[in-house]
């Protein structure tokens, strides 16, 4: 009996294909309803069940053979040429398809309905089956599945046809199996995260744009014209961004708007507030030991914590809202409605952020005391009393800023958001 012929580059090319189309397909079809309905406890603890299943075989499996095909390639044969085992290859991508099916299925029936309007409110007893772990959980799957492996399958793909097997490719492999771990291992370990920890996952991003936001505001008024010679220098350093690195940027990254001399008090008088929000989202996320500060009831159901995720999140987008009001008003010929607009608006970030400070007040779990000295200290006074009247003051002084520039049109409430009054 002859020996089956050897595996060609182009069966393993198609076999990746498929396994992309399969990976494109894996998207979030729940049914949308419009009343959610109970779970009762059977059905809790057999979703329970499966979720632990998932995470004990399933996913390690499917890291295991990720790791079974990487090797099946031979990088490690390095410095000589390596010599991938194309029916290994094939072997490996057969065992996977199936695998990541009953992944995203077993996943999207631990919670398999959408609510069209509203989010769960009857779920504070439901522990880790919480809907918004849930629903996360999927969001996770779904990246996985179509972002990090998609990219893997896509340089595998590369790779075969280039037939090339250079230490390039060995790296880049290893860079995007990697990628596929940690998501995995996150994964894993899913069950084990407090709802505070799955709730910050975005917030860390909203930081970087405060960060980002910040840098690019003061370079801008680095390079702006000062409307006299005795006008402070921005500390650069006192605002935590390295002087070097915003005197090195290129002429294309540096803004195309210098901020005109009358209007740059009013954009200096924001910086404050940048700075405050982006330690807002530092305490809220985790202390400089890397361990967070605080964490949240056990009761709260998943619209509670999407909440408060939308307000966290709101934060950074009305200092965003703010910043091109700001820019508006510099670019406009004609100030009056602009300015009008910025004043609607110029207390939109406190807003938000006492908004988010009374609800994580009202579920506030303090992780360790914050002042040794004083263990019985008051962890959420410690966190966020000061910042919220540091916070007011900011924006009370981008107010009067604002109501200098011309004879006040209307009334102006800013006095409901005081600290005294929340």
């Amino acid at each position: 009996m002859s020996a089956p012929a050897p595996t060609s580059a182009e069966e393993v090319i198609q076999a990746f294909q498929m396994l992309d189309l399969r990976l494109d397909l894996l998207e979030d079809n729940r049914e949308i309803v419009e009343k959610e309905e109970f779970t009762g406890e059977r059905v809790l603890e057999a979703r329970t069940a499966l979720l632990i299943e998932v995470q004990s075989n399933f996913l390690p499996l499917l890291r295991q053979q990720l790791a079974d095909l990487l090797d099946s390639f031979d990088f490690r044969a390095f410095p000589e040429t390596p010599q991938p085992n194309f029916s290994d290859v094939l072997r490996n991508i057969s065992s996977i398809e199936p695998n990541v099916v009953n992944i995203k299925t077993f996943i999207q029936s631990l919670s398999p309905w959408k609510l069209h309007r509203i989010v769960s409110r009857i779920d504070s007893t439901h522990g880790i089956m919480k809907k918004f772990r849930c629903d996360r959980l999927l969001e996770k799957t779904v990246d996985l599945m179509c972002t990090d492996m998609h990219d893997l399958v896509e340089a595998y793909i590369k790779v075969v046809a280039s037939q090339s097997f250079t230490i390039d490719d060995r790296d880049r492999l290893n860079e995007l199996t990697e990628a596929c771990y940690y998501s995995i291992d996150l994964m894993i370990g899913w069950s084990n995260r407090s709802d505070h920890e799955i709730l910050q996952q975005k917030w860390p991003g909203a930081l970087e744009e405060l960060d980002t936001a910040l840098t690019a505001l003061v370079e801008q008024l680095r390079v702006s014209p000062r409307p006299d010679n005795n006008i402070k220098m921005i500390d650069f350093l006192e605002l935590g961004i390295p002087h070097l690195f915003l005197t090195d940027q290129s002429e294309s990254d540096r803004p195309s708007d210098p901020i005109k001399p009358h209007l740059r008090h009013l954009f200096t008088a924001f910086i404050p507030i940048i700075k405050l929000a982006r330690i807002f989202y530092r305490r809220v996320m985790k202390t400089p030991a890397n361990r967070p500060a605080f964490t949240l009831h056990e009761v709260l159901n998943s619209y509670d914590l999407e909440r408060l995720n939308c307000e966290v999140l709101s934060l950074a987008r009305s200092i965003k809202l703010v910043l091109d009001l700001l820019k508006g008003l510099n670019r406009t010929d004609d100030p009056a409605s602009s300015l009008q607009d910025l004043r609607t608006y110029a207390s939109a970030p406190a807003e938000v952020l006492y908004c988010c400070m009374a609800t994580i007040a009202s579920s506030f779990v303090p992780s360790a005391p914050l002042v040794e000295r004083n263990p019985s200290e008051n962890n959420y006074r410690v966190l966020f009393y000061q910042l919220k009247s540091d916070f007011y003051t900011a924006t009370e002084e981008f107010h009067k800023i604002i109501n200098r520039m011309e004879p006040l049109n209307f009334y102006n409430y800013w006095y409901t958001f005081s600290p005294q009054r929340i």
